[in-house]
């Protein structure tokens, strides 16, 4: 495992590694993209919660900032 030789899949008849190389730059990608609309959408959510201290438009954010935590992961990837 060290050494890095994790043999041949048994499937697939490629090396691991390489596999493993191409699930990372897959997963990268989605990591990269959803962080990217994660910041479009919550920064300017954020400026107007600010802007509307203790009113409708600070609630209303917040609420949707938790439920979009809140939801599980698998409900997001059906949308």
């Amino acid at each position: 495992m060290v050494t890095g030789d994790w043999g041949q899949s048994l499937i697939f008849k490629v090396p691991i590694a390489d596999l493993l190389i191409q699930k990372i730059k897959a997963s990268s990608l989605i990591v990269v993209m959803s962080m990217g609309i994660a910041l479009i959408c919550a920064v300017p959510l954020g400026v107007w919660a600010a802007v509307h201290r203790d009113r409708w438009q600070d609630g209303a954010s917040s609420s949707a900032a938790l439920i979009g935590v809140s939801l599980p992961d698998f409900f997001w990837g059906s949308c």
